[in-house]
């Protein structure tokens, strides 16, 4: 008797999305083509999101925002992202990456085009709350789907060239965002930022499956996915339901959530005010917003890639997979305090260099602080882990852009940019102490082996 997923086959219809319509020709390392996409998406999220922080001076001009107004636009934006990354991944781990993603997708591009019809500080929040709803399931669904098609030694390798997309998005939206605005004002950059997702769901929905059910996945390809993979299938089949219990009573998810709680809204200052610090602090102009201000972002693109790989060449090396990915980070960490430099600089050139070492070490620290779900727990409960851990991350970014706002009313950018300069270290130490094994780490050698011969 056929299986399930063999009598579906060939079909394509609202409730079998995860099932491919046939088997076809096999596509070689298609692995790497998902981290295409992922990226892409990624991408996307940043773009989208970035659009506001590149017209925030000319809005807030425009609309007579004060700074504490733009705070609590962003403080929407976030408190929608953290109810929804914990509800995104226990969405994510039920609907299964490629549905829910393309949910996902669709409703933060409609949300994103809405901002360009919000007219004062209340539609504009509701649009970011939106928007921050529907967002909050890109990493999540990210993160579970590396798991799912990645051994444990090239995980943070991928990881990081998806979440290179965020860098990515953030380099490219200022000069297109700017450019749109000076031509068509405003509101038409919020049209077409949100325009594009909509294409990007044409390749997503035509390539992406789960490896066992992919019609374009070699057997050889789908061995060397598996091999070094830790997972016990007689557990996952015996529990497959990822309870939020289980999951809180652990040890290594506090400290993961609390790395994430004090790092996160690191990224998300520079993410959000970058451009007004640029106009407000260094007095420039939209066209000088446009010329400088994806610079820092570019280093978080590269490093986030370069960071990614570092714990796979620690395991070349003979270490095993926790240790890799704690020594990256704590490499990572240590670069951050050079962003406090910024603060006592009169050149704006030489503060948006030292924002950039920042906005390249955090990309890399995140590279593997995001990956740890997938080494530590089962797959079924990596996305609702990573969701609710994001959901510690942008709880600490919900209290930054309070402190923020009333801070810069107050004294200006000079005490945030130290604070920004600090928190990696303190986070640091907590994954150090929190962050450890319950016993012996997965063999991984046999997969750093066998990536030449996939």
């Amino acid at each position: 008797m056929k299986s399930p997923p063999d009598i579906l086959a060939g079909q394509v219809g609202v409730g079998n999305l995860d099932f491919p319509p046939r088997k076809g020709a096999v596509i070689k390392h298609l692995r790497w083509y998902m981290v295409a996409l992922l990226f892409l998406a990624t991408f996307l999220n940043y773009l989208d999101r970035q659009t506001l922080s590149v017209a925030a001076p000319t809005i807030c001009k425009e609309l007579h925002f004060s700074e504490i107004d733009y705070s609590h636009i962003v403080m929407a934006f976030l408190v929608a992202y953290m109810i929804m990354q914990a509800m995104a991944g226990w969405a994510i781990d039920r609907l299964r990456v490629r549905l829910g993603f393309a949910v996902a997708v669709a409703m933060w591009s409609l949300a994103c085009v809405g901002h360009a019809f919000a007219r004062g500080v209340r539609s504009f929040a509701l649009c970011r709350f939106l928007l921050g709803a529907a967002e909050a399931g890109n990493f999540p669904a990210g993160i579970r789907a590396v798991g799912e098609w990645f051994p444990a030694s090239e995980r943070s390798g991928a990881t990081g060239i998806f979440t290179a997309g965020s860098g990515l998005g953030a380099i490219v939206a200022p000069p297109i965002v700017a450019w749109l605005i000076l031509h068509y004002g405003w509101q038409s950059a919020f049209v077409v930022t949100g325009v594009v997702g909509f294409l990007w769901l044409i390749p997503w929905l035509w390539l992406y499956y789960d490896p066992e059910r992919h019609p374009h996945l070699g057997a050889a390809e789908l061995a060397h996915i598996r091999r070094g993979q830790e997972v016990d299938p007689a557990k996952v089949a015996a529990d497959s339901k990822a309870r939020w219990i289980d999951i809180l009573k652990r040890r290594e998810f506090w400290g993961i959530f609390i790395g994430r709680m004090l790092t996160d809204p690191v990224w998300w200052f520079y993410v959000f005010w970058l451009p007004k610090y640029l106009s407000t602090a260094r007095g420039f102009d939209l066209t000088q917003i446009a010329m400088f201000a994806w610079v820092p972002f570019l280093g978080s693109g590269i490093f986030s890639s370069l960071g990614g790989f570092m714990p796979t060449l620690f395991m070349k090396r003979g270490m095993s997979v926790l240790p890799a990915r704690k020594l990256a980070m704590c490499i990572s960490a240590a670069v951050m305090p050079v962003a406090l430099l910024a603060a006592f600089t009169s050149n704006p050139y030489l503060a948006i260099l030292f924002i950039t070492v920042a906005t390249s070490g955090h990309p890399s620290w995140a590279a593997s602080l995001l990956t740890l779900p997938a080494d530590l727990f089962p797959k079924h409960q990596v996305a609702s882990t990573y969701g609710l851990t994001g959901a510690g991350g942008t709880f600490g970014g919900i209290i930054m852009s309070w402190v923020v706002g009333e801070i810069l009313q107050r004294q200006g950018y000079t005490p945030v940019l130290v604070m920004m300069g600090s928190l990696h270290i303190i986070a640091a130490v907590v994954v150090l102490v929190l962050v450890r094994p319950r016993e012996s780490p997965p063999v991984v050698k046999s997969a750093v082996a066998e990536e030449k011969r996939v």
